[in-house]
């Protein structure tokens, strides 16, 4: 059990659980309605049939769990745009070195050498990446003239560019998930207060008899 949904619920058992006891308790409701109702007019159909909806519509929510999946898919996204920016950066690589094979110096500028530990640090890599492709550009005649295509600088630029788009997507989701926790949370504990209120209403409606008080105990 998340510790994010733990801290937010208003009850101890497992969501199943609620659901199913949930469901059965507007079993035995609905059997007893003239009871309820004549004990509180409020008792009456449209609860009934509210009730029932929210146990349907807290049934359908996400779980927690595929939040965390959804979560380990934006990171698999990332990292697979990580590694289509390092190959697109390989393909330049190639050819600043047929451009330049003895100007260490020069090559030096376009940051080769500084992709170590880059993977790690998105940010740095997205930098890396546009710095790189602004200093190839400077660089378009000599290095088209020993064969790179266009196409070797667009691969890069929106490699950086997919990069950032996929960094976003995925913090964005990181902040949307503790909203979505707590909504999913909020639909849950008031499916256990109208659950509460029935078992507070049946100590009254069924005084005399503790079979049918237990009936309504969630």
């Amino acid at each position: 059990m998340a510790e994010t949904t733990t801290k937010y619920r208003d009850y101890d058992m497992d969501d199943a659980k609620l659901f199913s006891r949930a469901r059965t308790i507007r079993a035995h409701f609905l059997k007893y309605l003239t009871n309820f109702a004549g004990f509180d007019p409020d008792f009456n159909t449209t609860f009934s049939d509210n009730w029932f909806a929210l146990i349907e519509d807290c049934e359908r929510q996400q779980s927690d769990e595929n939040t965390v999946h959804g979560l380990g898919q934006y990171t698999a996204d990332l990292e697979a745009a990580k590694t289509k920016g390092f190959l697109a950066a390989n393909d330049l690589e190639y050819y600043v070195n047929k451009a330049f094979p003895n100007n260490p110096r020069k090559i030096k500028e376009f940051g080769l050498h500084k992709r170590s530990g880059l993977r790690a640090r998105t940010l740095n890599l997205i930098i890396w990446l546009f710095v790189m492709k602004k200093v190839a550009d400077d660089y378009t005649a000599e290095l088209t003239a020993k064969g790179m295509a266009p196409a070797v600088l667009t691969n890069l630029e929106n490699a950086a560019k997919d990069i950032a788009d996929r960094e976003i997507a995925q913090e964005y989701f990181k902040r949307i998930r503790l909203r979505l926790t707590t909504q999913r949370m909020e639909k849950f504990n008031s499916l256990y207060a109208i659950c509460k209120q029935v078992e507070s209403a049946a100590e009254s409606v069924f005084f005399d008899s503790e079979e049918h008080k237990g009936l309504f105990v969630i």
